[in-house]
């Protein structure tokens, strides 16, 4: 501002650059806002990795053992669904969560756990 005032700029090439720093800050505020848009879905994402990693560990305390309980939970947890059919086959399917909220893993606990024994 201070060369456009002593004439030592002309008022075309003042008006060109500050076109150009105006441009310049939209960019780098839009360029932030994606920046903290990614940064939110990497928070999101370490998340349910660790939640996997919980789940991975507490699965692998279960697995080897021999209490009808322990397997029950790793059945469920894997989302286990067993289909007979009518070739007397049975097909074993398994459904492992991509993404999971971070309390689903902390509070994910067997149905015998939660309902009374009948």
């Amino acid at each position: 501002m201070g060369l456009r005032i002593r004439g030592k700029v002309s008022d075309e090439a003042y008006e060109k650059q500050l076109a150009l720093v105006q441009v310049e800050r939209r960019w780098i505020q839009e360029y932030h806002k994606r920046l903290k848009a990614d940064l939110v879905k990497l928070q999101n994402q370490s998340v349910s990795l660790v939640g996997l990693e919980q789940l991975r560990a507490r699965v692998e305390e279960r697995l080897a053992s021999e209490d009808f309980a322990d397997r029950r939970f790793v059945l469920e947890t894997l989302g286990t669904r067993v289909v007979v059919t009518t070739e007397e086959q049975i097909e074993v399917e398994f459904t492992i969560p991509t993404e999971s909220p971070k309390d689903a893993v902390a509070f994910n606990l067997p149905r015998m756990a939660i309902l009374p024994a009948t």
